[in-house]
């Protein structure tokens, strides 16, 4: 028997190869077969297949989209943080700073001058890098500003202070005058240190701040950006008709300057004269503000005559800052760059760098904070609140004046073990009448719960709404400049069916009442009108009566003479009793000090409470307001959203029902 040797590599790669060639043959077997059964559907699963691709692609879409808005948020969000994220780091270079000793401070006091102390949580201090990165605008508050002058009253190292207020766009009487004096007493301390001020437009609330330095400095093509003070209004009537719309006016009191420019073209004389002495009084105290009485002279002669300011002017060619050079209103004329190089020349900083010879001032607060250690055991401490602004029952906006922002502050007073006062720092012409109410009783809660004393006070401006609200405080003080009163309560419903119907737009149903049956696309049933009025008498019964209680002196007095709307120069409303006392928040501070240091408590800690928010949601709000704003003018947006708002709800006469002053004072 023969025996044959056998290759099985080959013949195992031939078996193989044998399979797959059967495998494949059969599979384009069976794919024939496949195709010949589903031919008939070939047409409907092409369409499916489109349908799910298009699906797929906007799915895809946007999630990429909403990926791309998130990695934008973060990459702005890490830069915004970068110095935020190492605190120690950031402090360390400043104290290298501080240490080199640059001889001048310099205080950019540019954008907004805040009466309230800035929110120190994080993700405001984020909120505000990013507005500042994302807007280009810049601020600060007038507590970090007076702290800054006390820390450079000590400060040796200091040899002279530099305050540049060209782009200082927004600051209250209140707020400019604490600055003056914050110079005033640092200047008591070190009379050699010398204060410069720098503009290149002097407006009113800068011009105060200069008055307190030692030179002012005009840019050669600057000017003085005021010439006077001034009230008015713009009249609507007629626009508001030929649009169609009619505005409902339901007022208790004359109140006639609140609602005159929606129902009149022009200012009425009984309102121009309650604006003239207004106008007038103002003017008398914003020249008394001024340090030196040539000063006021000065000024008060300058344009007290317009014709004859005209004929000066013409003399220089129409050059007004050498105007003001001639008549020593300003001291100087420069530009900023030439102040530099004289710094750097007299301290002898390098010419290639002449900016060393400056100290910023936000690098110096941070060191100097950073050194605060109070060692001194307080007995008593006494806290400060803030409501600045229209009063409004919400907002997003954490530094708002709503009763959720106030109840905030409230809060983390009553925290404080040792609380003996609390200040209500007011600067607002008032606002919503639920939201004031909302705040007085809270406020008169917490006086009765923590058993402290409740002081008010008001700034620039503490009217109606805002009035209300200091019923509820033991003692009323107002600054020289406060606008108060304005007692009186009103509503305005914009009456537009005319202008609907005529574009098209109906409203007809059934209800049980006419005082149900009423949209703003028909005319208001007369049942309507008198039930609101009734509605807005009785509300404002109720705040005649919290005035009474709260100020005896106005128990046996007339209406007419403290209320009806009207408004007071803090004066003439401490003659009234309207106001308990003349000064401002330093002045109270001070007085209290004393007085709880008599009553053994010689140590006596100040906390100001700032509006603040911990909800990492809010930043995103921020980002993106912040963002939205930039394209779209707040008037369109909050328009826009009235008006939706308007044509789905029903008129609530309870929510809008306002208490707010009629007047604005322009300071800047």
């Amino acid at each position: 028997m023969n025996k044959e040797t056998v290759d099985y590599t080959k013949l195992s790669d031939s078996m193989i190869s044998q399979s797959n060639q059967q495998k494949k043959t059969s599979f384009e077997k069976n794919a024939t077969q496949a195709n010949t059964s589903n031919n008939g559907h070939s047409g409907f699963c092409k369409a499916l297949l489109a349908v799910g691709s298009a699906i797929t692609f906007i799915r895809n879409l946007v999630l990429n989209t909403l990926f791309i808005i998130i990695l934008l948020l973060a990459i702005i969000g890490i830069k915004a943080c970068d110095s935020l994220v190492d605190e120690n780091a950031d402090l360390q270079k400043v104290a290298t700073v501080s240490k080199k000793s640059a001889p001048v401070l310099f205080l950019n006091l540019s954008g907004t001058i805040s009466d309230a102390p800035e929110p120190s949580d994080g993700y405001s201090r984020l909120a505000k890098e990013l507005e500042k990165n994302l807007n280009n605008t810049s601020s600060t508050d007038v507590l970090s500003v007076e702290r800054a002058l006390k820390y450079a009253s000590k400060d040796n190292s200091v040899r002279e202070i530099f305050i540049d207020l060209s782009n200082l766009y927004s600051v209250t009487f209140s707020s400019a005058s604490r600055i003056a004096e914050a110079v005033n007493n640092l200047k008591k301390i070190r009379p050699s240190l010398t204060v410069t001020s720098y503009s290149n437009s002097y407006t009113k609330g800068a011009f105060i701040i200069a008055n307190a330095c030692d030179k002012i400095v005009l840019h050669p093509l600057g000017n003085l950006n005021f010439k006077g003070m001034s009230l008015s209004n713009i009249y609507l009537k007629d626009a508001l008709e030929n649009f169609g719309i009619k505005p409902l006016v339901i007022k208790a009191g004359s109140y006639k300057s609140a609602v005159e420019p929606l129902t009149s073209n022009s200012m009425s004389d009984e309102v121009k004269e309650e604006y003239t002495g207004i106008v007038n009084g103002l003017w008398e105290e914003y020249l008394s503000e001024l340090p030196n009485k040539n000063e006021r002279n000065k000024l008060s002669a300058l344009f007290s005559n317009e014709q004859k300011y005209l004929d000066l002017l013409a003399k220089f060619d129409g050059d007004e800052a050498k105007l003001l050079n001639e008549c020593q209103v300003v001291d100087y004329l420069k530009d900023k760059i030439t102040i530099t190089h004289e710094y750097a020349k007299k301290y002898a900083v390098n010419k290639t760098n002449p900016s060393k010879v400056y100290v910023m001032y936000d690098d110096y607060l941070k060191y100097h904070d950073s050194k605060i250690s109070d060692k001194k055991k307080t007995t008593a401490t006494v806290a400060v609140i803030y409501g600045i602004g229209t009063i409004t029952d919400h907002s997003d906006n954490k530094e708002a004046f709503t009763p959720a922002n106030i109840k905030d502050q409230l809060k983390k007073a009553e925290k404080i073990k040792d609380l003996k006062t609390l200040i209500f720092y007011i600067n607002s012409g008032g606002g919503s009448v639920t939201a004031s109410e909302s705040i007085r009783a809270m406020i008169n809660d917490f006086k009765y719960r923590k058993n402290v004393k409740v002081i008010v006070s008001m700034n620039s401006i503490a009217a109606s709404g805002a009035y209300w609200i200091s019923t509820a405080a033991d003692t009323i003080y107002a600054t020289h400049d406060t606008i108060t009163g304005s007692i009186g309560v009103f509503a305005v419903i914009p009456d537009v069916h005319v202008f609907l119907n005529d574009h098209g737009v109906y409203h007809d149903g059934v209800s049980t009442s006419e005082f149900e049956n009423y949209s703003i696309a028909k005319k208001m049933p007369e049942e309507n009108r008198v039930l609101y009025a009734y509605q807005i008498m009785s509300t404002y019964k109720k705040f005649l009566t919290l005035v009474k209680h709260s100020k005896y002196k106005l128990r046996l007095k007339d209406p007419k003479d403290f209320a009806e709307g009207r408004i007071f120069l803090a004066n003439d409303a401490r003659k009234l009793g309207l106001v308990d006392n003349i000064g401002n928040i330093n002045q109270i501070l001070v007085k209290e000090k004393k007085l709880l240091a008599r009553r053994k408590h010689p140590n006596v800690n100040v906390v100001h409470i700032g509006a603040g928010d911990d909800n990492g949601m809010s930043l995103i709000k921020t980002i993106l307001s912040s963002k939205a704003y930039t394209f779209i003018p707040n008037e369109y947006l909050k328009l826009t959203l009235d008006v939706i708002k308007s044509a789905k709800d029903k008129p609530n006469i309870q929510k809008g029902m306002v208490a707010i002053s009629p007047v604005s004072v322009d300071f800047n």
